[in-house]
Formats: structure tokens, C-alpha cells, sequence
């Protein structure tokens, strides 16, 4: 259902995630998908709730009603009714005076285009949170402008966000280039020369020992067929002559 919504392009700022959340967070508390889309909005992770929604909530739930004490620009008060007693089980109330404590009354936006209308909605969800907290099937009572709607879009006099801004997801980075590892360079082992004890010992060697010297010529003169003290040049030639085979 959030993918056919989302195709529909009817939901600008929003993409399919989004709106799954959404209908999940709304079906939970009992609203119809539409409604849900519409009137559910979440807000780092917490589902705000139009007053309208709310007060719908209240009015649908079998066992409370509301009633409307007091509405204008000094504040708004309103009776929660238990619909088995008839009773009032609670009167909750927010005023001009808690608004501009909070600083919220005279902001730019709902709060000076529609002031009663935000009373109203401060005061139906906390009445909500107060007295009847059942009614959302577990979630709690906020408004969206109650959770900072206003960073993703405009507030409605329901306290409820409109005008999504669209929000630009940035490109993924690319991957790193693989860094080549810097070439490995072969040296050859230093050339130790021989002492002439060394050569004096080898030479012996290989006049008393005609595989070894048949061996040393094929290791270091391949080719040759003979081999005189002057070819004794290095410590490995004599390592090898006198290593014993």
C-alpha cells in the first residue's frame, strides 16, 4: 500500500519508507490508511497526531467523550467525560499565559495565524495524555508541532505538518580507490669478499675433491672446466666449497 502511495505522487516529500511508517504508526492507533497518511506524521521516531486526529481518537473510542469548555485567544479548557458514568473524569486546560511561558505564543506561523486553533491542540493532546492515554492503542499524544514538525515542513492550525520540504538525500560517496602498495624492490645480496685464509682452505678443497670442485664450477661457472684460485672471489664461494655436501 506505501509503494502504490508513493507511486501516486500525490505525497510530495515523502518517499515509501516513509509513508510504510506512517501507515503502520496510524493502523496502531486505530485510524484508516488515508487518515493515517495524512494525518500521522513521525518525528525522530515518535508519531505526531493532528488535533483533529485526536479528537476523533477520544469521540470513537466507546468510552470517553470531550467537551469543549473554553476556546479563544486567553486559553482553551476542556471536560474528558466518561460516556458509562457520564461523570467528568478530568478538565485539562492550556492558556496564553502557558504559551508565552513556553514561547510560543506570537512565533511566526500557526501560533499568529490560527492562536486559538494551537490552544486547542496543545490542550486536546494533553488531555489525551492525561485522562485517556488509552485511546491510541499505546502511542503517545503529541502533536506534530509538539515534536518539531516545523523543521520539516509547515504547521497547520492542527499542529500538523503540511508543505513537506522535500528532503535531498545526498549521493553516496564513492568508494575509495584501492591504494597500490608501493612495488617491492629485490636486492641482491651484498658481495662479501673472501679473506685469504678462506681461499687458501677452499682451494685445498677442491683440489682433494674432484666432486666438489665439478659441483662449484657448474653453481658459479657453468661452462667452464677448470678453476683456479683467482675464480675464489667471494665468502660464497667458500661457504659452498666447504659446506659439506
Amino acid at each position: 500500500m506505501a509503494g502504490f502511495m508513493s507511486a501516486s505522487g500525490l505525497f510530495a516529500g515523502t518517499n515509501e519508507a516513509q509513508l510504510a511508517v506512517q501507515l503502520m504508526a496510524g493502523l496502531e492507533a486505530g485510524f484508516s490508511p488515508f487518515a493515517s497518511i495524512t494525518g500521522v506524521f513521525v518525528i525522530n521516531g515518535k508519531p505526531g497526531f493532528g488535533s483533529n486526529m485526536l479528537a476523533q481518537a477520544i469521540k470513537r473510542s466507546g468510552r470517553y467523550d470531550y467537551r469543549v469548555v473554553q476556546k479563544n485567544l486567553e486559553g482553551c479548557k476542556i471536560n474528558i467525560l466518561d460516556l458509562k458514568s457520564g461523570q467528568v473524569i478530568g478538565t485539562e486546560e492550556f492558556t496564553r499565559e502557558m504559551a508565552e511561558r513556553a514561547r510560543l505564543w506570537g512565533n511566526r506561523g500557526p501560533w499568529t495565524s490560527y492562536p486559538e486553533a494551537m490552544l486547542f491542540a496543545r490542550c486536546i493532546s494533553s488531555a489525551v495524555r492525561t485522562h485517556c492515554p488509552d485511546v491510541l492503542g499505546g502511542h503517545i499524544a503529541y502533536t506534530p508541532e509538539e515534536i518539531g514538525g516545523d523543521q520539516i515542513g509547515t504547521i497547520d492550525e492542527h499542529g500538523m505538518v503540511t508543505e513537506v520540504k522535500v528532503q535531498e538525500i545526498p549521493a553516496p560517496s564513492p568508494d575509495p580507490l584501492p591504494v597500490e602498495p608501493d612495488p617491492v624492490v629485490l636486492t641482491p645480496d651484498p658481495e662479501i669478499p673472501i679473506t685469504l685464509e678462506q681461499k687458501k682452505e677452499a682451494w685445498e678443497k677442491l683440489k682433494s675433491d674432484p666432486d666438489v670442485k665439478n659441483a662449484f664450477l657448474q653453481r658459479f661457472y657453468p661452462g667452464q672446466t677448470t678453476v683456479g684460485p683467482s675464480d675464489l672471489k667471494l665468502k660464497e664461494h667458500y661457504e659452498y666449497i666447504v659446506t659439506p655436501f
